[in-house]
């Protein structure tokens, strides 16, 4: 997402090329997702997604995987584009671009099912094959191609397929958008990178088939519904069109009061993978895909850059570190496709049926795992803004930032241990004297800071959830500590699965309970005693992650009765109890799990 001209824009993000990770929480990601990146073109490669393109001229070859499997080849490509420069994906990612070239129709048309005894298909079946969304993907990824080689081969190939939709769709035409939004994000970058605006015409024609602007609530297939506001946040921002910015702030009003898990995922309900009714949230059968909680995030970057607001960057942290980050292996190159907040740790012959259960390499739907590189490799886009008045951190890790301010380069480096500890540093430097604000956020979980200029206390003004600090800065070092307490959460009384429980925070993390922590516990039994002291301790344990300690009780005779007189004892013993944060989850042997458990 590049803002650089964007009218309705606050904020402008820095680009990932500007931003360096140093040894911490998300360059260790990174290095594993570089890994994982190469491992997946491989599974791609095995399951048949080369060759459904190769299948274009070759009519032997037999199509394998579901008619939008395109679409993972595409997000691949995506991914492998932002880890570039790279010895080993360098070649891989020519291999496919090669291989997209040579499967572009004539028209500019490119999908390797609406082919061959398909071809007089296209275009009939909008509501589920997935056209569009294929195409949508096909375009961003080359233009990641163009902006990561300088090469525009590929980016021609997708500009003439959006010529081909151009043509196709519209007033008059064929007068009808996906089922699954995407190709609006898609054109809307392609009108930002070719200030072509049938671009961006054609994306409000698609955007306008449904009625958003009597829309209360977000409903429907998650992923969808989260691709389609972001969508409309795309068209605000190059439009200033208030009825969509009014839209998706009804939408992300409703969704953050009524729709959404603690750990920031979406979609409870398995039955269309979609938002349900009201505090419809269940645990065990959450859905909330991996998919779903990268669109969300998706949204929330774009709402912070038209508003400049930090509950937007909260609400992004808190889903990347427990909602997305749930979804990867602490290894890297295994993932969930739905992310459950109790499960019940069946053994692994049962398991091996149920799967959804279990992080796989490869999935028959295998969305989740290129969205989630992709993700994980552009990461350091999210980190940093710039606006007339400064630079904005939204999130904390070790970086290291080369950018301008008002022409004038700064260097910015940040260092900490986070999201284990509060302490943060920054130290700017500037060739010459420069006034500007910094903003830093100030996340709305910190129960209290500390901020110092150059070692003295500063007394900075709350922008929405960004501290500003303005001065002439040269050669200067911030310090801001942030209160790190473990938190007891309970959620509205509506929410029926929650009530008398609780489940706990610390910082931006989600913790839960899991068996491998309590071997002899009936973990989904657990109650919490919430008047004993909860300890944070550092552990060398899954990748180094910080656990907590705490109390409480447990029957001494697990799973029962189901049901029993209101006020009868239970025979109960005291017990230690051991949480980890829920994005750990699953990585040891299989067990129970639960984010929630009963407060005592």
């Amino acid at each position: 997402m590049r803002l650089d001209h964007t009218p309705y824009a606050q904020l402008r993000p820095i680009p990932k090329e500007a931003v360096k990770f140093q040894p911490g929480f998300w360059q260790e990601r990174q290095l594993r997702n570089r890994l994982a990146v190469s491992k997946l073109y491989e599974a791609l490669k095995e399951h048949g997604v080369m060759d459904n393109f190769k299948r274009v001229n070759d009519p032997a070859i037999q199509r394998r995987g579901p008619w939008f499997t395109d679409s993972d080849l595409y997000k691949w490509l995506e991914a492998a584009c932002h880890v570039l420069p790279d010895p080993v994906i360098e070649p891989l990612a020519a291999e496919v671009v090669s291989l997209l070239l040579s499967a572009q129709g004539a028209d500019g048309y490119l999908n390797t099912y609406f082919i061959h005894e398909h071809r007089e298909k296209r275009f009939s079946d909008l509501e589920n094959a997935h056209e569009l969304y294929c195409a949508g993907h096909f375009i961003e990824a080359a233009i990641a191609h163009r902006r990561a080689t300088s090469k525009d081969e590929l980016f021609r190939a997708a500009v003439r397929f959006a010529d081909y939709l151009v043509a196709r769709f519209g007033p008059g035409k064929i007068e009808k958008a996906d089922g699954h939004p995407e190709i609006e994000l898609a054109l809307v970058e392609l009108y930002r990178e070719t200030g072509e605006k049938k671009y961006l015409e054609l994306a409000r024609f698609f955007l306008e088939r449904i009625n958003f602007r009597s829309q209360q609530e977000i409903q429907g297939h998650a992923v969808r519904a989260a691709y389609y506001a972001a969508g409309l946040a795309d068209y605000y921002l190059e439009t200033g069109d208030s009825d969509y910015l009014e839209s998706i702030k009804r939408q992300w009003q409703n969704m953050v009061c009524e729709k959404i898990y603690i750990t920031g995922g979406i979609g409870g309900r398995v039955h269309g993978e979609s938002f349900g009714r009201p505090f419809e949230l269940p645990h065990e059968g959450a859905y909330a895909e991996t998919c779903a909680a990268i669109a969300s995030i998706f949204w929330n970057r774009r709402m912070l850059h038209i508003l400049a607001e930090g509950r937007f960057a909260d609400l992004l942290e808190r889903t990347l570190y427990n909602g997305f980050l749930a979804g990867v292996s602490l290894s890297g190159d295994r993932y969930f496709y739905v992310n459950p907040l109790a499960y019940n740790g069946q053994p692994r012959e049962l398991r091996e049926a149920q799967r959804i259960y279990e992080r796989k390499p490869w999935h028959d739907c295998t969305c989740c795992p290129p969205n989630a590189q992709r993700l994980l490799a552009s990461l350091g886009d999210y980190f940093y803004s710039s606006s007339r008045e400064g630079l904005w951190v939204h999130l904390y890790d070790n970086t290291a930032i080369q950018w301008q301010i008002d022409g004038v380069p700064i260097r910015l480096v940040q260092r900490g241990n986070y999201p284990w500890e509060g302490d943060l540093s920054f130290q700017l430097s500037l060739p010459k004297s420069h006034e500007f604000s910094l903003f830093l956020r100030l996340p709305l979980w910190a129960r209290g800071y500390s901020l110092k200029v150059d070692g003295v206390e500063y007394e900075a003004k709350n922008r929405a959830g960004y501290l500003e600090i303005r001065r002439k800065w040269r050669d200067n070092s911030v310090e801001l500590s942030l209160e790190l307490p473990t938190v007891l959460m309970e959620a509205n009384s509506r929410l029926a699965e929650t009530r008398g429980s609780v489940a706990l925070m610390r910082g931006p993390l989600v913790y839960c309970l899991e068996q491998a922590d309590n071997p002899n516990l009936s973990v989904l039994e657990a109650r919490l005693d919430s008047a004993r002291r909860l300890t944070a301790n550092k552990t060398a344990d899954l990748g180094g992650v910080v656990k907590i300690q705490g109390f409480g009780e447990v029957p001494t005779r697990p799973y029962g009765p189901l049901y029993r007189p209101w006020g009868s004892q239970r025979r109960l013993e005291d017990v230690e109890l051991f949480f980890i944060p829920y994005y750990a989850w699953n990585n040891r042997d299989p067990g129970a799990m639960t984010v929630w458990l009963e407060r005592g």
